[in-house]
């Protein structure tokens, strides 16, 4: 009978001593179903399962005879331990990839990555993630790995990549224009739920393809950029030149005398388009008529005079 002594040296190495026995050449190590034999008193166990339990018996043999078994000794493998990756970080994301990074993990060979449903694996300490969904939220974990075990997850992270950019706006144009007033209208921008104008410092939304603006200065030159947006993203900006009317206005028509007395006239024209007043001239004197009629009164008797009426608004 000898003293077996022994311990796991690795995850798949247990190395074993005993007492030696005066006489033999040779011994037998039985362990499992399988034995081995040796010249010396001592052995190591390869090519074992990690975190493992094995039961060893030994007995000396010579030419003419064998011993009989020693008791069986149980000893253990190394049990493998792999720790939770740390500081794991998105470096960089676009609309369909994810850079993440992460400390190294000793004991590692490769590495992990869970995003979604995938997962990959790496040798290295950071990974691109890529075929991903525009605009979405990703929970990402990395665990170690080796031949033996995979190590525990680390902490997730949450990380969504970036809103595909809508495409340019197209077919800007000013369909009309006025003094005071544009129209304008341009093309439909793919995925876009409303277009965002901006002039003169100014920004308006628009939910359809074209916005009339009437608070211009005339004769005024203008920048108008627009772009198509959703909720979470937007397009590059396009951009027309516009400069409203010069300010104009029509010839009161068909000046007529209505009625007239010694000391007063009657007059009445036709109305002009846009025109908010009206100068009325004659002998050198002007009054204001709010109408398209008017009585000048005050006259001398008898005196021919030549009058004149004038249209005017806000802006002329």
């Amino acid at each position: 009978t000898v003293n077996i002594k022994g311990e796991g040296t690795g995850f798949t190495t247990i190395n074993l001593t005993w007492d030696a026995i005066d006489g033999i050449g040779l011994y037998r190590v039985g362990y499992d179903g399988k034995e081995l034999t040796t010249q010396t008193n001592s052995i190591e166990i390869t090519d074992l399962n990690h975190s493992s339990a094995y039961t060893f018996k030994v007995r000396g043999e010579t030419e003419e005879s064998q011993g009989i078994w020693s008791g069986g000794t149980t000893i253990s493998t190394v049990t493998p331990v792999l720790s939770a990756p740390e500081l794991l970080v998105a470096n960089e994301k676009t609309s369909d990839s994810i850079t993440v990074s992460w400390n190294a993990v000793t004991g590692a060979e490769s590495y992990k990555v869970s995003y979604g449903s995938e997962e990959i694996a790496v040798t290295e300490t950071s990974a691109v993630l890529t075929g991903l969904t525009p605009y979405t939220e990703y929970s990402i974990k990395v665990r170690a790995s080796n031949k033996y075990i995979d190590g525990p997850y680390s902490n997730p992270v949450n990380v969504r990549t970036e809103p595909v950019p809508l495409n340019e706006l197209t077919g800007l144009t000013c369909t009309s224009k006025t003094y005071t007033g544009v129209t304008l209208s341009w093309n439909v921008v793919a995925e876009a739920t409303e277009y965002e104008i901006v002039y003169n410092g100014k920004t308006l939304s628009s939910p359809t393809t074209s916005i009339t603006i009437n608070d211009l200065l005339p004769d005024t030159d203008y920048i108008f950029k627009v772009k198509g947006k959703t909720s979470y993203t937007s397009g590059p900006y396009s951009e027309i030149a516009v400069r409203t009317e010069a300010p104009s206005i029509g010839t009161p028509a068909n000046l007529e005398c209505t009625d007239k007395t010694q000391t007063s006239i009657t007059l009445r024209w036709n109305q002009v388009a846009d025109a908010t007043e009206y100068i009325v001239n004659y002998g050198g004197k002007s009054i204001i008529a709010q109408t398209n009629t008017i009585t000048i009164g005050s006259l001398n008797q008898n005196t021919e005079y030549v009058i004149s009426v004038i249209a005017k608004n806000q802006y002329t």
